[in-house]
């Protein structure tokens, strides 16, 4: 994608145009890790099935909390993501203590 060898700034801060663009594109990943990170299910283990399990237990939660803002689900007030990951993890197991 960036075959030249443009570059933008001045002299002493030169910035080639491959880190120009990262730059300007990475807010929404760095955004979407520090969520991740906040409210993390991550633990020191060597296998990794269940470090890739971990990992897609993090994302799912968020990628559930942008569509739920997005669509303003059944005219719901607007939520803070911890609320919305506990009315999450609430509702997840609310049927396995029922059956208890």
């Amino acid at each position: 994608m960036h075959l030249s060898d443009m570059t933008f700034g001045k002299e002493p801060n030169k910035l080639a145009e491959v880190i120009n663009f990262y730059n300007k594109t990475k807010v929404g990943v760095d955004c979407a890790d520090q969520m991740i990170e906040t409210y993390s299910t991550k633990f020191a283990t060597r296998r990794w099935p269940v470090v890739l399990f971990c990992h897609l237990v993090d994302i799912v939660p968020l990628s559930a909390y942008v569509l739920f803002e997005k669509l303003k689900v059944d005219g719901a007030r607007v939520e803070k993501h911890r609320q919305f990951i506990k009315r999450l993890g609430k509702g997840l197991c609310q049927e396995l203590q029922e059956q208890r």
